[in-house]
């Protein structure tokens, strides 16, 4: 019976158990969850309330000038040039980088040094104990110096304190000093302080000593001595201070205080047997002699050492009948010396014994010593001498005498005793004269006396004279030098000069002065802290020479100079030293000196000229007579010195000439220049009128039709405007008759045919403009220049050439630098233009007899759009150059232009590409021959940025549609032209492509692509039809293509110029005869290595898994796959065999790994036949190599865990 299911008890049903790992999971994921709202709500803490929220959360931790931008960072270069970013740098940190160890000193203070030590015979045991305060270094080690270079460490140092806190303390020796340093790194300020056993080496002489190289630091110093009754001294500073004690077994002990530094101790023994002591002096001797009836008082700082040992006494000898005014004592602690007289008939001898605390081997000593003094003269010579050293090996000094300034000092030369003094210490203008001696020996005698001196006053006078053509100004200065302690008067006489204005020289302030018969006195007022000032005088006088007519000795003019005047009572007298005379002039006429008929004048040698005013300088002799300027007074010839250019340029039926002048006068040309241009009158003046200006009979032959016709111009103004230093001035014609100068040429083509031969005719023969322009003409004819005579080549002449006399007026036309302007305008009247029509040009001329031309004399052309303006004389270009003003018009042939297309030739090519992951940047290097437009194709017409220069100029140039057209100047036959160009680019992907942003024109030449791309990225094709001038090369375990030349040296066969910097990368140089042959791929390697390494897992994976793939057929298609991808793309294949080989040797490491990781498995022979029981008690067991030959054998690989016996398995 079947129990119904609603009568079942559920709960008696046994529960299905649930997996455990479904519950750890659970409680897994609950925690993951859980944790970062946990880490959260840990991490971020509530502001508390009623207050403000942090600094650091409301505004920036570091606070910036508004004015400036926050620094993020340096950028600084490695060792390959490449910029390399440095956050959280500053400039004060930049500076310490800079500073290096100099920066380190305010890291640190020393704040002690104790030195405990023994010396035992030269060798001496040190404990050095230094105390410091290191400041925060900011995780940085720093060096500090410790110095110590003589002595040597015995044992690692020991540590007292900051040895916790610090990432870094030892101590170290620098290699470049020797001493020792420091080496500490701190977080913050820690109090250091660490011991160092130390010896040092102890040199023995006539002493003991050792010295101390320490730090600038308080130092204490505790040494034993191996000595008894030792005494010691310090040689440093001389602040030093030394304690002398003994220890208990009575070996002297010192104990030295000091800042430190550099500073030897030295010590010997008291009880020394010293025989002959080996003693020394030096002596300073200063005194003060203010007359001859003073006592000489002479303070003596005597210096005394002793060369074995301290000093304990000594004997000195005084100079005869001097007395010692007070005892002797030591300079170092103002001790006073015992003093005695060994013998008493001998009263300058006397013995000096010094106390035992106070004895040195260096002993300074203070004397002051009264000597005898009854009125020296030079007739009797005070016998100076100074207190000796009794028994010195040397003795040697100075002397130092200082007088009043009424007296000089005077002495007679004595052996061992020479003069020193510098020339300022024996100026006379200072109130106190010094004299300083030195001396060799003790024993010397020096006679003195003192010479009463004169007050005198010196005076030196530059008087300038400039002379014009009715007057002379006077600037006299007066150089003053000698007593200055009280007031004087300076008498002058100044002649007949008028109006004098006396200043001081150097302020310009008024001078006192008053006039005294003839003579003006001047006052100059002068205390002990002044200076004589200079005194200038200034005045006028007329210049009236006599008319010319009259006789050559009424011509005469006599100029007197102004010169000083001593004094007539002989107080003060004053002393003149030099009078020069400096001569100039200013107007047209000029003062020829007489030297014969002036008075006390000569001519002054060797001194320099102004170069804008030459000046003739003369000399008074004797400087302090009254000399006298005489000569005559001459008409001076205006001397031009002048740069001249000139433009004709020519603008539809108007001529322009502009003329420039840059002139330089040596006199004043007082407003007026008179100038000659010629003229050629109109065909109608010229033809139709039956006789000429001058009355000859006209010619019968016609104009020439192909000459241009001028407007005629009116006889009242010219065509000619004019500019004096950008100024309009007047120009007037002058009213005497133009002369006329018929010029004919040997050419056919406007000359008349019956001239065969020049003539010159002239109006008016009295003329005296007509006669300077005949000469001008006259002397330009001599001159074998291309520019006075019509040259034959211009096969051009031109009748009734008439030379017209202008006068131009300005008030800026003066001396000195000038610059003018000529400038005319006309019409012309084209009777039909050819190609052998002729224009005159004419070009003013200065008729000024002495003209210099500097330079060469340039004439431009300048056409307009239709017609070219050329001379007709053979130049390569629109310019002409003459050597010497032209004298003559000047023919030029006017031209329709006809269009050439300006032949630019390209001779090299070089293209620089610099490819980054978004950006793209050529450089096109270019050389060129002719002018004309560079036109150069872009690729993309919207270009970032594009810089153009022809040799190395920055040109403007111009983009029509998709070309770039760069003009070439025809200024010289080879041009450089460097084009840069950026463009913005994105990555392609797996493969891009590159190629240059422009082209030039198809031409026959050969073009050079220079390829720079990342490092990561690598060519995998690039157009066949463009050469590879590369090899292969092994960089590390890599085969790279490598350029044959390098970009400097390729760009250097085509133009040297300025290179763009290329960024660090993989480079690769190809060349073609047309740019369009430069296409490249390239790939990146993380890419490379992706494909790669997929391809060789998918074969390897067929290979293992399909049996199929396993024939020899596999491997040829792989042969000749590889052999197809090396002829079409070798770079490629040669990158992707490098990558295959490393995928295939990953393969076979990790097959290895699995065949050791895996146990070789057991074979296991199964027979196929079954083994029936027999209904026996016998089991029937089959022989061993009996089996039937119808079993079947199946081998199965199995586990050890599955090998189990059985009755018909046998074991292989």
């Amino acid at each position: 019976m079947i129990p119904n299911a609603s009568d079942m008890n559920v709960s008696s049903l046994p529960a299905t158990p649930k997996p455990e790992w479904r519950r750890w999971g659970a409680a897994l994921l609950l925690c993951l969850a859980a944790w970062p709202v946990l880490g959260v709500r840990q991490g971020a803490r509530a502001q508390p309330p009623g207050t403000f929220p942090p600094a650091d959360v409301i505004r920036p931790s570091q606070e910036t000038d508004p004015e400036k931008l926050p620094i993020k960072g340096f950028l600084f270069l490695d060792s390959a040039k490449n910029p390399v970013l440095i956050p959280g740098m500053t400039y004060e940190r930049l500076t310490e980088l800079e500073l290096g160890s100099k920066s380190q000193t305010r890291r640190f203070i020393f704040n002690n040094v104790q030195i405990n030590g023994r010396v035992e015979g030269n060798r001496a045991e040190l404990s050095v104990e230094i105390r410091l305060t290191l400041d925060s270094t900011g995780g940085e080690s720093i060096a500090i110096p410790l110095q110590m270079e003589n002595f040597h460490r015995l044992a690692p140092p020991e540590f007292l304190s900051g040895s916790g806190t610090s990432k870094t303390l030892a101590v170290t020796v620098n290699q470049d000093s020797g001493g020792y340093q420091l080496l500490a790194s701190a977080e913050e300020t820690t109090e250091i302080a660490f011991r160092m056993q130390m010896s040092a080496r102890v040199e023995s002489d006539s002493a003991n000593s050792l010295a101390f190289h320490l730090p600038a630091s308080p130092v204490t110093l505790d040494l034993t001595t191996d000595s008894r009754n030792a005494t010691g001294e310090i040689i440093g500073r001389g602040d030093e201070v030394i304690q002398t004690g003994s220890d208990e077994a009575g070996r002297t002990q010192f104990l030295v205080e000091s800042s430190g530094g550099r500073f030897t101790l030295r010590w010997g023994a008291l009880d020394r047997p010293v025989s002959v002591p080996l003693v020394e002096a030096d002596s300073r001797v200063t005194m003060q002699w203010n007359s001859p009836q003073d006592q000489l008082i002479q303070n003596v700082q005597m210096v005394v050492r002793d060369l074995r040992g301290p000093v304990s006494g000594f004997r000195f000898r005084l100079p005869k009948d001097a007395l010692l005014v007070d005892d002797p004592r030591l300079t170092a602690s103002g001790q006073f010396v015992e003093l005695s007289q060994p013998d008493p008939d001998d009263k300058e001898l006397f013995q000096v014994a010094i106390p035992e605390e106070e004895r040195r081997q260096r002993i300074d000593l203070d004397l002051k010593v009264q000597l005898p003094s009854e009125g020296a003269s030079a007739e009797n010579a005070l016998p100076l001498q100074v207190p000796t050293l009794v028994g010195a090996l040397r003795h040697q000094g100075t002397i130092e005498i200082e007088t009043g300034d009424d007296y000089r000092l005077r002495w007679r030369e004595r052996p061992y005793v020479q003069n020193v003094t510098t020339a300022s210490a024996d100026d006379s203008t200072t109130e106190m004269r010094s004299y300083t001696f030195r001396f060799n020996r003790g024993s010397f005698t020096l006679p003195l006396w003192l010479d009463a001196t004169r007050r005198q006053h010196r005076v030196s006078t530059e008087c300038d004279i400039e002379l014009h053509d009715g007057y002379a100004d006077l600037s006299l200065e007066i150089r003053s030098t000698g007593s200055r302690n009280r007031s004087r008067l300076l008498r002058v006489d100044l002649g007949d000069w008028q109006s004098p204005q006396i200043t001081n020289a150097l302020t310009g302030a008024p001078v006192p002065w008053y006039e005294s018969g003839e003579l003006i006195e001047i006052e100059m007022v002068a205390t002990a802290m002044e200076e004589i000032t200079p005194i200038l005088i200034r005045g006028h006088r007329p210049l009236q020479p006599a008319p010319r007519g009259q006789d050559p000795p009424a011509q005469q003019v006599s100029i007197p100079v102004p010169h000083v005047v001593s004094s007539d009572d002989g107080r003060d007298p004053v002393t003149i030293q030099d009078a020069m005379v400096r001569l100039t002039g200013r107007g047209r006429r000029s003062l020829v000196v007489d030297l014969e008929s002036s008075e006390h004048l000569e001519r002054a040698g060797g001194l320099e000229d102004d170069e804008d005013q030459p000046a003739r300088w003369f000399k008074v002799m004797p400087p302090e007579s009254g000399a006298k300027i005489a000569g005559v007074m001459v008409e001076q010839p205006p001397r031009l010195i002048m740069e001249e250019t000139a433009l004709v340029s020519l603008s539809g039926d108007q001529l322009e000439t502009v003329v420039n002048w840059v002139v330089e006068s040596q006199v004043d040309l007082e407003g007026r220049l008179r100038v000659a241009i010629p003229e050629i009158p109109s065909r109608g003046s010229d033809t139709n009128a039956g006789n000429r200006s001058d009355g000859s009979p006209a010619s019968n032959n016609p104009a020439p039709s192909n000459r241009l016709d001028f407007d005629a111009p009116s006889e009242g103004n010219g065509p000619w405007t004019v500019f004096v230093n950008d100024r309009i001035a007047e120009i007037r014609p002058v009213d005497r008759g133009p002369s006329r100068i018929d010029l004919v040429g040997d050419g056919t083509d406007l000359a008349d045919s019956g001239s065969s031969q020049n003539s010159v005719s002239e109006r008016d023969a009295g003329d005296a403009t007509a006669s300077d322009a005949r000469a001008s003409n006259a002397r330009a004819s001599e001159t074998p220049s291309s520019s006075q005579a019509p040259p034959a080549s211009a096969s051009v002449s031109w009748n009734n050439v008439r030379m017209r006399t202008y006068e131009v007026i300005s008030d800026e036309l003066a001396d000195g630098e000038m610059k003018l302007r000529f400038r005319s305008v006309r019409s012309v009247a084209k009777n039909g233009v050819t190609s052998k029509t002729i224009v005159p040009i004419s070009l003013p001329r200065p008729l000024v007899e002495d003209i210099t031309v500097r330079g060469d004399v340039q004439i431009d052309f300048v056409g307009d759009a239709l017609q070219e303006i050329q001379t007709t004389e053979p130049v390569l270009a629109d310019r002409l150059k003459l050597q010497t003003l032209p004298a003559w018009p000047i023919p030029a042939r006017i031209s329709p232009r006809t269009t050439t297309q300006s032949k630019l030739e390209l001779e090299r090519l070089v293209i620089r590409s610099a490819i980054s992951e978004t950006a793209q940047h050529d450089q096109v290097i270019a050389s060129v021959v002719g002018s004309g437009d560079f036109e150069l194709q872009l690729r993309e017409v919207d270009l970032t940025e594009v810089q153009v220069t022809v040799n190395d100029t920055p040109v403007a140039f111009g983009k029509v549609d998709d070309r770039l057209v760069i003009p070439v100047p025809a200024d010289q036959r080879r041009h450089a032209i460097d084009v840069r160009l950026w463009s913005d680019s994105a990555d392609g992907g797996l493969l891009r492509k590159i190629e240059p942003l422009t082209r030039p024109r198809p031409g026959d030449r050969r073009l050079y692509w220079y390829l720079t791309v990342p490092a990561d990225s690598h060519l995998l094709w690039s157009s066949s039809s463009a050469g590879r001038p590369m090899e292969w090369v092994f960089d590390r375990w890599r085969l790279v293509r490598r350029p044959l030349l390098t970009d400097t040296a390729l760009v250097a066969r085509v133009a040297p110029t300025e290179l763009s910097p290329m960024p660090m990368g993989n480079r690769y140089l190809f060349s073609a005869m047309d740019v369009r042959s430069f296409r490249a791929y390239t790939a990146s390697r993380t890419v490379l290595w992706l494909v790669v390494s997929g391809i060789i897992v998918l074969v390897t994976t067929l290979l293992t898994y399909l049996p199929a793939t396993r024939n020899p057929l596999s491997a040829v298609v792989a042969i000749v796959a590889f052999a197809g991808l090396l002829s079409i793309a070798p770079d490629a294949a040669i990158m992707i065999g490098q990558i295959a080989m490393l995928a295939l040797a990953l393969v076979i490491v990790m097959l290895a790994i699995r065949s050791l990781v895996l146990p070789t498995p057991s074979r296991v022979l199964v027979s196929t036949r079954d083994s029936y029981p027999e209904p026996s008690t016998r089991t029937n067991q089959p022989v061993a190599g009996n089996r039937s030959a119808s079993s079947i054998t199946e081998t199965r690989d199995i586990g050890r865990e599955h090998a189990t016996p059985a009755a018909d398995e046998v074991a292989s």
